[in-house]
């Protein structure tokens, strides 16, 4: 393994931040992966990236999961309240079909939701992440942050935890980001800040 501080030094060599990025942005795109063990942050201010807490060019996010109706389940109350979102989106007979399919899942340990159709299991699946996405972002918890730099058709995305004092202690690289390490925007629904 290279040493890192050396790498760091190298990097920090190439006089332009704008070569920088495209160093950068080559060994991501090439997968080559030579500044992937650096530490995040360093990497961030080697390639001229503000820092977190400077908050101005980031893009903010309060995120949620959205998580299956079995996964919510797991998390907190019975069956009978996990469905309860629902109950405003369909009409009187389901309604009551539904409220007595899920009281029936109230004693089971991992009850499953097969009397759900498609569309219900999605919408009560929306309407549970809104929810805790709405708990999330009152509390100031689940941000996160990203920067994006470009190369070319390069794009490197940093991503960050925010805590609820406001400060990033874990900071995602471009590395990350490719790999599949950072939030899936697709898989949740969020709010800007």
């Amino acid at each position: 393994m290279p040493d890192l501080s050396q790498l760091l030094d190298e990097l920090l060599a190439i006089p332009s931040i704008e070569d920088r990025i495209k160093v950068v942005a080559i060994d991501l795109q090439e997968r080559t992966d030579k500044y992937r063990d650096m530490d995040p942050f360093d990497l961030a201010d080697a390639l001229g990236v503000p820092t977190p807490e400077d908050r101005g060019d980031w893009d903010n996010y309060f995120t949620s999961e959205i998580l299956s109706v079995e996964e919510e389940d797991q998390m907190g109350g019975p069956p009978s309240e996990t469905v309860r979102p629902l109950l405003d989106f369909v009409t009187g007979k389901r309604a009551e079909e539904i409220e007595a399919e899920a009281a029936k899942l109230d004693v089971l340990v991992n009850p499953t939701f097969d009397f759900l159709t498609t569309q219900e299991r999605t919408i009560l699946e929306k309407e549970l992440a809104d929810a805790r996405l709405e708990s999330k972002s009152e509390n100031g918890i689940g941000g996160i942050m990203r920067y994006c730099l470009m190369s070319g058709e390069i794009t490197l995305i940093f991503e960050g935890d925010v805590e609820d004092d406001g400060a990033c202690i874990f900071l995602r690289s471009p590395y990350d980001y490719r790999d599949g390490r950072c939030v899936d925007l697709d898989k949740c629904v969020y709010t800007s800040w």
